[in-house]
Protein backbone atom coordinates (compact mmCIF):
# COMPACT_ATOMS: atom_id res chain seq x y z
CA UNK A 1 0.00 0.00 0.00
CA UNK A 2 3.05 2.23 0.61
CA UNK A 3 4.75 1.71 -2.26
CA UNK A 4 1.51 2.04 -4.25
CA UNK A 5 0.48 5.45 -2.66
CA UNK A 6 4.43 6.66 -3.08
CA UNK A 7 4.03 5.63 -6.95
CA UNK A 8 0.97 7.46 -7.37
CA UNK A 9 2.70 10.67 -5.43
CA UNK A 10 5.54 10.71 -8.14
CA UNK A 11 3.26 10.44 -10.84
CA UNK A 12 1.38 13.15 -9.91
CA UNK A 13 4.66 15.32 -9.01
CA UNK A 14 6.23 14.33 -12.15
CA UNK A 15 3.33 15.24 -14.23
CA UNK A 16 3.30 18.54 -12.59
CA UNK A 17 6.53 19.31 -13.64
CA UNK A 18 6.16 17.84 -16.94
CA UNK A 19 2.81 20.32 -17.45
CA UNK A 20 5.00 23.47 -16.58
CA UNK A 21 7.54 23.05 -20.43
CA UNK A 22 7.53 26.78 -20.60
CA UNK A 23 9.82 29.77 -18.95
CA UNK A 24 7.66 31.04 -16.26
CA UNK A 25 10.11 32.97 -14.67
CA UNK A 26 9.46 37.34 -14.48
CA UNK A 27 10.83 38.94 -16.92
CA UNK A 28 11.79 42.70 -17.08
CA UNK A 29 12.62 44.48 -20.41
CA UNK A 30 13.60 48.10 -20.71
CA UNK A 31 13.25 49.13 -24.09
CA UNK A 32 14.18 52.09 -26.39
CA UNK A 33 10.64 53.60 -28.34
CA UNK A 34 10.10 55.42 -31.85
CA UNK A 35 6.75 57.03 -31.36
CA UNK A 36 5.32 58.04 -34.55
CA UNK A 37 2.48 60.74 -33.62
CA UNK A 38 -0.84 61.61 -34.96
CA UNK A 39 0.00 64.45 -37.16
CA UNK A 40 -3.73 65.85 -35.70
CA UNK A 41 -1.97 66.24 -32.13
CA UNK A 42 0.46 69.21 -33.05
CA UNK A 43 3.58 67.12 -31.63
CA UNK A 44 6.53 66.23 -33.41
CA UNK A 45 7.58 62.21 -33.49
CA UNK A 46 10.34 61.65 -31.28
CA UNK A 47 12.05 58.74 -28.77
CA UNK A 48 11.15 57.91 -25.38
CA UNK A 49 11.51 54.96 -23.12
CA UNK A 50 9.75 51.82 -21.87
CA UNK A 51 9.90 49.08 -18.95
CA UNK A 52 8.05 46.22 -18.30
CA UNK A 53 7.59 43.25 -16.01
CA UNK A 54 5.68 40.43 -17.00
CA UNK A 55 6.45 36.62 -17.45
CA UNK A 56 4.52 33.86 -19.91
CA UNK A 57 1.12 32.15 -18.25
CA UNK A 58 1.63 29.33 -20.48
CA UNK A 59 3.83 28.02 -23.30
CA UNK A 60 2.12 30.60 -25.85
CA UNK A 61 1.03 33.46 -24.12
CA UNK A 62 2.92 36.08 -21.98
CA UNK A 63 1.36 38.97 -20.21
CA UNK A 64 3.27 42.39 -19.40
CA UNK A 65 2.76 45.55 -16.97
CA UNK A 66 4.52 48.06 -19.57
CA UNK A 67 5.30 51.56 -18.46
CA UNK A 68 6.44 54.00 -21.31
CA UNK A 69 7.24 57.66 -21.15
CA UNK A 70 8.21 60.28 -24.18
CA UNK A 71 8.31 64.16 -24.35
CA UNK A 72 7.01 65.65 -27.40
CA UNK A 73 8.11 69.34 -28.51
CA UNK A 74 4.75 71.08 -29.92
CA UNK A 75 4.89 72.02 -34.00
CA UNK A 76 4.57 75.97 -34.12
CA UNK A 77 4.84 76.73 -30.29
CA UNK A 78 8.75 77.58 -28.88
CA UNK A 79 9.32 76.41 -25.77
CA UNK A 80 6.26 74.15 -25.70
CA UNK A 81 6.50 70.87 -24.97
CA UNK A 82 4.25 67.69 -23.77
CA UNK A 83 5.25 64.85 -21.51
CA UNK A 84 3.38 61.07 -22.85
CA UNK A 85 3.54 58.44 -19.86
CA UNK A 86 1.70 55.38 -20.53
CA UNK A 87 0.92 53.00 -17.98
CA UNK A 88 -0.70 49.61 -19.70
CA UNK A 89 -1.19 45.92 -19.41
CA UNK A 90 -0.38 43.78 -22.38
CA UNK A 91 -0.89 40.04 -23.71
CA UNK A 92 0.91 38.42 -26.84
CA UNK A 93 0.57 35.39 -28.41
CA UNK A 94 3.77 33.93 -29.37
CA UNK A 95 4.29 31.37 -32.25
CA UNK A 96 6.63 28.73 -32.92
CA UNK A 97 6.98 27.23 -29.53
CA UNK A 98 10.62 25.95 -28.47
CA UNK A 99 12.36 27.89 -30.89
CA UNK A 100 14.44 30.70 -30.13
CA UNK A 101 12.77 33.32 -32.89
CA UNK A 102 9.49 33.43 -31.93
CA UNK A 103 6.75 35.90 -33.67
CA UNK A 104 4.39 37.10 -31.65
CA UNK A 105 0.93 38.97 -32.04
CA UNK A 106 -0.48 41.34 -29.12
CA UNK A 107 -3.14 43.42 -27.65
CA UNK A 108 -3.38 45.68 -24.25
CA UNK A 109 -5.02 48.53 -22.89
CA UNK A 110 -4.10 51.19 -20.23
CA UNK A 111 -4.20 54.56 -18.75
CA UNK A 112 -2.46 57.63 -20.86
CA UNK A 113 -1.39 60.80 -19.42
CA UNK A 114 -0.56 64.24 -21.25
CA UNK A 115 0.83 66.79 -19.41
CA UNK A 116 2.32 70.27 -21.27
CA UNK A 117 4.53 72.81 -20.24
CA UNK A 118 6.04 76.22 -21.36
CA UNK A 119 3.90 77.36 -24.08
CA UNK A 120 1.78 74.17 -23.71
CA UNK A 121 0.95 73.95 -20.01
CA UNK A 122 -2.58 73.86 -21.03
CA UNK A 123 -2.50 70.45 -22.22
CA UNK A 124 -3.19 68.02 -18.96
CA UNK A 125 -5.54 65.15 -19.81
CA UNK A 126 -5.62 61.64 -19.25
CA UNK A 127 -7.17 58.88 -21.58
CA UNK A 128 -7.84 55.07 -22.11
CA UNK A 129 -5.51 53.77 -24.46
CA UNK A 130 -5.93 50.58 -26.86
CA UNK A 131 -3.01 48.65 -28.44
CA UNK A 132 -2.31 46.32 -31.39
CA UNK A 133 1.39 44.98 -31.76
CA UNK A 134 2.99 42.63 -34.01
CA UNK A 135 6.82 41.56 -33.14
CA UNK A 136 9.65 38.98 -32.80
CA UNK A 137 11.12 37.93 -29.39
CA UNK A 138 14.37 36.28 -29.77
CA UNK A 139 16.90 34.32 -27.42
CA UNK A 140 20.17 34.75 -26.98
CA UNK A 141 20.71 32.64 -24.15
CA UNK A 142 18.66 31.16 -21.05
CA UNK A 143 18.49 34.37 -19.06
CA UNK A 144 18.51 37.02 -22.00
CA UNK A 145 16.82 37.66 -24.89
CA UNK A 146 15.79 40.81 -27.65
CA UNK A 147 12.27 42.04 -28.77
CA UNK A 148 11.45 44.29 -31.43
CA UNK A 149 7.71 45.82 -31.79
CA UNK A 150 5.42 47.74 -33.64
CA UNK A 151 2.82 48.92 -31.97
CA UNK A 152 -0.41 50.43 -32.82
CA UNK A 153 -2.02 52.88 -30.27
CA UNK A 154 -5.54 54.55 -30.14
CA UNK A 155 -5.26 57.17 -27.42
CA UNK A 156 -8.44 58.11 -26.89
CA UNK A 157 -7.94 62.14 -25.67
CA UNK A 158 -9.47 65.40 -27.35
CA UNK A 159 -6.51 67.96 -25.93
CA UNK A 160 -6.33 69.23 -29.15
CA UNK A 161 -9.80 69.87 -29.70
CA UNK A 162 -8.81 68.58 -33.56
CA UNK A 163 -9.99 65.64 -32.62
CA UNK A 164 -11.36 62.93 -30.55
CA UNK A 165 -8.56 60.12 -30.71
CA UNK A 166 -5.34 60.01 -32.33
CA UNK A 167 -3.88 57.05 -34.21
CA UNK A 168 -0.02 56.45 -33.02
CA UNK A 169 2.54 54.38 -33.90
CA UNK A 170 5.21 52.81 -31.47
CA UNK A 171 8.28 51.32 -32.98
CA UNK A 172 10.59 49.55 -29.81
CA UNK A 173 13.66 47.64 -29.34
CA UNK A 174 14.15 46.02 -25.96
CA UNK A 175 16.46 43.63 -24.19
CA UNK A 176 14.38 40.81 -21.67
CA UNK A 177 16.12 39.31 -18.69
CA UNK A 178 14.55 36.60 -16.95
Amino acid sequence: MKKMLLGVTLSCVAGAALANDYDDRWMLTPSLIFNATDGAKNIESDFGFGLALGKFINEKWSLDLELDHASFDVDGLTGGSVDQTGLGLMTRYHFNSGESLRPFLGFGAGYLDHNGSGAARAVDSSDLMLNLSAGLRKSINDRVGFISEVKYRLDTDDYTSTSNSYDDYLFSMGLNIA
